[in-house]
């Protein structure tokens, strides 16, 4: 059992008198992965760690500090799987917050749809939403790009994009009252309405023939 023991004590000290080369090349592949895995972008902060990690590593080595040089290679390729781990999360966190955005945005669209509807029912022209109806393509068009960015995998920026849509579709709704009541305050009386008729007039009976 004591020789069993000190070959393992020659062992480690063996492994500690020559660099971890092995494990640096290793904790070097782990950090390339979660760099392709989007952690630049995703978890930045964790890929540093990483980097700054690896760094160490060779710094260690170059001092013959190879057992701290071992340490910081493990050390950077637990920090690389941490950064791809989170790069996964923070991606469907976008993903998901991109596309819900969207779905709101479509039904704030849906809701402006609706209040001009009404409006060109009670006769309100279109020359009242001249201003407004440019707006409303706009976001239409923009609520389609938000799909094509998606599709390309950029995020980030398709999580931007529907933000900035959803807040340009609140506003359209309102747009549209507020623009129906304008229109009407200036026309107060061409508002499509029917006008009453005249009471018809009463037809005057003969006088009755006495007999």
């Amino acid at each position: 059992m004591r020789r069993c023991f000190a070959l393992l004590a020659i062992f480690v000290l063996c492994a500690c008198e020559q660099p971890p080369n092995k494990e640096i090349a290793a904790a070097e592949r782990q950090v390339e992965q979660a760099r392709k895995a989007g952690a630049d972008q995703y978890a930045p902060a964790r890929l540093q760690e990483a980097d700054a990690a690896i760094r160490e590593a060779h710094r260690k080595v170059d001092e013959k500090d190879f057992r701290g040089a071992l340490s910081s290679a493990m050390d950077a390729a637990d920090k690389a799987r941490s950064a791809g781990k989170a790069a996964a999360a923070a991606k469907t966190l976008a993903r998901g917050s991109a596309e819900m955005g969207q779905a709101e945005a479509r039904i704030l669209l849906d809701e402006a749809a609706q209040v001009r509807q009404e409006a060109v029912k009670a006769k309100v022209p279109d020359a009242a939403f001249e201003e407004l109806d440019p707006r409303t393509r706009k976001v239409t068009e923009d609520l389609e790009a938000i799909t094509a960015i998606l599709k390309r995998g950029d995020l980030l920026e398709a999580q931007r994009a529907a933000a900035a849509v959803k807040t340009e579709a609140a506003a359209l709704a309102g747009q549209y009252r507020a623009a129906v009541e304008a229109w009407e305050a200036a026309h107060p009386k061409g508002r499509g309405r029917a006008a009453a008729k005249p009471a018809a007039k009463a037809t005057a009976k003969p006088p009755a023939r006495k007999r």
